[in-house]
């Protein structure tokens, strides 16, 4: 058979030596004579033996290299597939049919209503779900002896490898039809089958089987939140022609939590690639913003060459374990980001001492506050950084006097907020402790943060926390502190401390010589570099606040301690006290007194539900009769006012609707639920064939809710909506078939202003609000909030989808002008955006004027209309913007039937033959004249 098959090496400089295979003849059945080489379904390889005697040098392929030598001791390597011995022993097709995992495929059929028929070959109908039920099977066994072996699912190493495999046996019986979690079914199918050999599966089944769950439980809503959005993503890709952008996988992995593994898997069964070249570099992109926003916070704003050339002078001296004030010298001052040879009165400065009691932010520890004083001048420090290794920066305010770069200073640390500092971090260590002890070991950290009185605490785990064992993880951290115990510290050698069983965390790379904080010797030992109470019992007390998820396999808790945990008790205690005298019922009663009074209205809101849908019900026979003609489609538009929620104009609209018949007809309510505008519109088959579009009529739906009483308001000259002259959104028979965007215009309407939808643009720097108006361009209503984007202008692209998709004639961006009619960096970001806008409505061979009005005050005065149309303050963020886009949108259609002409300035795109090389954006803004602002390129004002 030759070297390939008939000689091992380890592809290196090393042993080697020729092997023998033992193979085995499944018979006839199963193939052709002539052995392995002829057919190797037949004769299936069970043994191995490799007779190391040489040592080869100069390995350049695997059957190209020298013989150098004898082994000066031979041996011989056997090795056995145990799997496939079994195979052959039991009499079964392959190795998955073996009896420690043909339970698990037995139980997949089952589930998934499938049948298992052994098929090996592509062309047999059965062999796709044959292969996911094997796939199943395997993963499930292999996921159970790593967790029993003590891995859990994380993102990186042996846990991620736990993790995919987990995520693909789910996948595969998603593929096979069973949506809901499998695992409690198929885990403790593998259990059974491997206890034998085994036993430790059995009997550390429940911690097993937890992990396994909550893994189970965290990826069926990952893909429950992203497969519709990466199903949109491909079907978009295949109709351009095109892989899967990276952008899409970014988005997926960024805000669905979908692992790049799977959305290259799943685009794989649809045909598609996936740029994996963009999504590498948008992770990098994110991890270098997070690193610079991790730098900022370390260093400020200042040159990082600044901290080293201080550095290079030599390191820090930290002092404060043992003191909390002391003389030093003052070795530099930082101020705007410049070395600086003295800082005065007011300066904000970053300050380097020789020595320094002061403790720098770090291992989760808050950093330390305090005075800086010497010779006429004193320092507040606000903050302590390691913007550098070694390098402690005070970062501080001039209070009084002046302070020379190479003054002698006194440090000195409020004592009262170290102190309690110092219990919070104590306290940090027992609560981990209290983990390990009632959760078990698994329970590791994965970040802290303590400060003054306050602990947060992020450990591994897959599952939310009962509330009896939140309960218990308080009680033992309180014995623990009422048992006053001692906390320790030593340094010692890193080898030393492992060997004493210290926690090391997260990976961090330590010296040679580490610092070891014990409570009770061993009940809790980790390295830490933060300071410490001297005994447990000088915490106090410590209150658990409540436990959350932050993130897929890890929790977090928060705790009051000290006095804080003493106030927050003293808190409750008193809303306690004021429930009962409220309610007139001990405490012990306020529990079953509470449940009682929610059970009763409860009630009472479903009784009150059910006399508005009673009302509603009724009030559709007399609506019938609204019903007016629209284009040949059979309009009711009906407020239904306050509502209890959309299921309530669901079914009116759905009513009316089906009294309406066959005929071409379509329904729209809108009401106010919870302070929230709801507009729900039905239309039926023949509508629908008739073009009618519920999504677009929404739009055009008359001022019945709060926003679009508010837009109505928005704008000084509003006009009302003349009922003689409003229009459906949906194109009349008059409009060109193939939907090219050619204005509308009615020879009877008052100046001959362009008619059609128009649009209207609110640019913010966080927020873009769209506004929209009927075709006879009579009211402008709120559409849509977006998101700005600056860097992939996804903003810009949707606005512009928008006018396609409409036939637009129009687009009027609101160019914002202070009181005094002066234009500033708001006025340069719309002219700006007005210039994307062009840019990629020319791209879509769309010619649709871009134009830019005068707008003052326009979110102000959305916001007042929101507040008197009955919003409460909390909701106006989700839809000021497109209000006040409403407002700039009733104002330019205002102004238009006024002139009988376009107002504001068209927008062109930006071009190298305008003069000084400009963008061309002139905005003639109306009510100034004629006055012209010109952009340049960048946006700056000339």
């Amino acid at each position: 058979m030759g070297k390939s098959d008939n000689y091992w090496h380890t592809g290196q400089p090393g042993p080697a030596g020729p092997c023998s295979e033992i193979y085995y003849d499944r018979g006839p059945a199963y193939g052709v004579e002539g052995g392995p080489e002829a057919d190797d379904n037949r004769y299936v390889e069970i043994w191995n033996l490799v007779f190391m005697q040489y040592q080869i040098d100069n390995v350049r392929s695997k059957v190209d290299f020298d013989i150098v030598a004898d082994l000066p001791k031979k041996n011989i390597d056997t090795g056995l597939g145990m799997e496939r011995l079994a195979m052959i022993l039991q009499g079964v097709e392959n190795m998955y049919e073996t009896d420690q995992v043909r339970p698990v495929i037995d139980k997949a059929a089952e589930l998934s209503g499938k049948e298992y028929t052994s098929a090996e070959s592509d062309d047999d109908p059965h062999h796709t779900d044959d292969v996911r039920m094997r796939v199943v099977a395997d993963h499930i066994r292999s996921a159970l002896m790593l967790i029993a072996d003590g891995v859990v699912p994380s993102n990186e190493g042996r846990g991620y490898v736990l993790r995919r495999l987990i995520r693909r046996a789910v996948r595969a019986m998603r593929l096979l039809g069973v949506e809901q979690a499998c695992l409690p079914e198929l885990l403790p199918a593998s259990r059974d089958a491997m206890k034998g050999v085994y036993p430790v599966v059995e009997t550390d089944f429940d911690r097993i089987s937890r992990i396994a769950y909550a893994e189970e439980k965290a990826f069926l809503r990952t893909i429950a939140s992203g497969t519709a959005r990466l199903e949109e993503a491909v079907v978009a890709s295949k109709a351009a022609g095109k892989p899967l952008s990276g952008e899409d996988a970014f988005t997926l992995h960024d805000t669905y939590g979908f692992p790049i593994d799977l959305t290259l898997e799943m685009a794989e069964e649809a045909g598609l690639k996936v740029d994996e070249a963009e999504f590498r570099s948008l992770m990098q992109e994110q991890r270098k913003r997070a690193q610079a926003d991790a730098k900022a916070k370390k260093g400020g704003h200042a040159d990082i060459s600044a901290f080293q050339e201080l550095l290079g002078e030599g390191e820090t001296v930290f002092t404060g374990y043992t003191e909390l004030d002391g003389e030093s010298r003052v070795r530099g001052i930082i101020h705007g980001g410049q070395r600086v040879a003295h800082a005065a009165t007011g300066d904000e400065i970053e300050l380097v001492l020789s020595e320094t009691p002061f403790y720098a932010e770090a291992g989760g520890q808050a950093a330390d506050t305090g005075l800086i004083t010497g010779d006429g001048f004193v320092v507040e420090v606000l903050d302590v950084q390691r913007p550098v290794k070694g390098l402690s920066v005070h970062k501080a305010i001039v209070r009084e006097g002046e302070i020379p770069a190479d003054a002698l200073v006194r440090a000195a640390v409020d004592r009262e907020r170290r102190h309690a500092a110092e219990q919070a971090h104590t306290a940090t260590h027992i609560v981990h402790a209290a983990l390990h002890q009632i959760l078990g070991p698994e329970a590791t950290q994965r970040g802290s943060f303590n400060k003054a009185g306050y602990l947060r605490f992020d450990f591994a785990w897959g599952e939310g926390l009962s509330t009896a064992t939140r309960s218990e993880i308080e009680e033992v951290s309180n014995l623990a502190i009422r048992n006053n115990y001692a906390v320790e510290t030593k340094v010692m050698a890193l080898a030393e401390a492992k060997a004493m069983g210290a926690m090391a965390l997260f990976g961090e790379n330590y010296g040679s010589e580490v610092r070891v904080v014990e409570i009770d010797g061993a009940w809790s030992r980790e390295l830490c570099g933060g300071t410490h109470v001297a005994n447990t019992s000088l915490i106090g007390s410590l209150s658990l606040l409540g436990e959350q998820s932050v993130g897929s396999g890890n929790r977090r808790v928060e705790a009051f301690v000290g006095m804080d945990a003493f106030r927050h008790l003293a808190a409750e205690r008193a809303l306690v006290t004021e429930l009962t005298e409220m309610l007139k019922v001990p405490s012990g009663q306020l529990a079953d007194r509470i449940a009682t009074t929610l059970a009763k209205l409860k009630a009472t809101e479903k009784e009150l539900e059910r006399l508005r849908k009673e009302q509603l019900a009724a009030a559709a026979a007399q609506l019938v009769n609204t019903a007016r003609d629209a284009a040949g489609v059979s309009v009711i538009a009906h407020d239904a006012g306050m509502v209890s929620g959309a299921d309530d104009l669901r079914g009116l609209a759905l009513d009316l609707r089906n009294r309406l018949g066959t005929a071409p007809a379509t329904v729209a309510v809108a009401g106010v639920a919870n302070d929230r505008p709801v507009i729900l519109v039905a239309t039926n088959e023949a509508a629908r064939g008739a073009g009618v579009k519920a999504g677009a009529w929404c739009a055009w739906l008359p001022g019945s809710s709060a926003v679009a009483v508010a837009a109505r308001t928005t704008s000084p000259r509003a006009a009302e909506p003349t009922p003689a002259r409003w229009a459906p959104p949906w194109q009349p028979s008059s409009t060109p078939s193939n939907g090219a965007n050619t204005a509308m215009t009615n020879p009877a309407a008052a100046g001959g202003y362009p008619q059609g939808v128009k649009l209207g643009v609110d640019v913010g720097t966080v927020r873009v609000g769209v506004a929209i108006c009927d075709r006879d361009s009579i009211l402008a209503t709120p559409y849509k909030t977006l998101d700005r984007n600056a860097k992939k202008n996804s903003d810009v692209k949707l606005i512009a989808r928008l006018v396609e998709e409409l036939g637009a004639v129009q687009v009027f961006v609101g160019l914002p002008r202070t009181m005094k009619g002066e234009e500033h960096s708001s006025a340069r970001m719309a002219g700006d955006y007005a210039e994307l806008l062009v840019a990629e409505l020319a791209g879509r061979n769309q010619d649709v004027p871009v134009n830019l009005v005068d707008e003052r005050l326009s979110s102000v005065t959305a916001h007042r209309n929101l507040h008197e149309a009955g919003m409460s303050s909390r909701n106006h963020r989700k839809v000021v913007d497109q209000v006040a886009a409403a407002g700039i949108l009733q104002h330019a259609i205002d102004m238009q039937k006024a002139r009988g002409a376009d107002v504001g300035s068209r927008v062109t795109a930006p071009s190298p033959s305008v003069d000084q090389g400009a963008g061309g954006v002139d905005a003639s803004v109306p009510g100034t004249s004629g006055d012209t602002t010109r952009f340049s390129d960048n946006g700056r004002q000339q």
